[in-house]
């Protein structure tokens, strides 16, 4: 997954900060870090395989 992919487009930090989830990785990765409420969330990971958790059944795709 990317992380344009895992981004909560609706979070207020994400509208403060301008982002659009075209960044590139190193950018998306740097605000997710400082704003945790910016990453989508549950993410499943199972070996080398990762999926969103929502919804639930996604989670059969791993």
């Amino acid at each position: 997954m990317e992380p344009g992919e895992l981004l909560r487009r609706h979070e207020p930090a994400c509208r403060e900060l301008g982002l659009t989830g075209d960044e590139d990785r190193a950018t998306l990765v740097g605000h997710m870090a400082e704003h945790p409420g910016l990453l989508n969330r549950p993410i499943a990971v199972r070996g080398d395989r990762a999926v969103f958790g929502r919804p639930i059944e996604n989670l059969l795709d791993i």
